[in-house]
């Protein structure tokens, strides 16, 4: 297994079932942002380190997860690179989430469950890490980063981390 230096957890705490959590990138003009998203992830928030199979770190994962992604019309350049990294069940693996720099831009992708439905309260987010090795998520990436949830292609929560909340070490 990998070292979890650098890598997050961003999550929002829903109050609304889902099968589908999307991040969404928000570029400013001017600046590139580049992401590692290692895995989409759900867990009971009361659950501690352990809950119903003994793993709180429980990824959307594997058969019956799907990777969706939007880099929009107005962001040709916007990238998801290795996106199937996502849900292949190693948690090492990541893609990168891209935008270029001189425009504004958004890219949103997410993990699908086409299996499972999860209950409200439970947060839903991702793993992630800074773009280059050794290195600390830059805050004007996590100021520009929204989670949402959605069911069955409707969404149903949205909350952006300009406040600071929602960010979890891995460990």
């Amino acid at each position: 297994t990998g070292s979890d230096q650098g890598k997050s957890y961003i999550y929002a705490q829903t109050n609304q079932a889902f099968d589908e959590v999307r991040f969404t990138l928000n570029a400013a003009v001017g600046a590139i942002s580049t992401l590692r998203v290692y895995y989409a992830m759900t867990f009971d928030p009361n659950c501690g380190t352990n809950e119903n199979n003994g793993v709180c770190d429980d990824a959307i994962q594997g058969a019956g997860t799907a990777v969706t992604y939007n880099g929009g019309l107005v962001c040709a350049l916007c990238n998801l690179v290795n996106g199937g990294n996502l849900v292949d069940a190693n948690k090492d693996n990541y893609a990168v989430a891209s935008t270029p720099a001189g425009v504004a831009a958004t890219l949103s992708a997410g993990v699908l469950d086409e299996q499972n439905i999860y209950p409200a309260t439970y947060r839903a987010g991702f793993v992630i890490g800074p773009d280059q090795a050794n290195a600390l998520l830059d805050v004007n990436v996590l100021n520009n980063l929204v989670v949402e949830t959605y069911l069955f292609g409707t969404l149903q929560e949205s909350q952006t981390f300009t406040s600071g909340g929602g960010l979890l070490s891995v460990s």
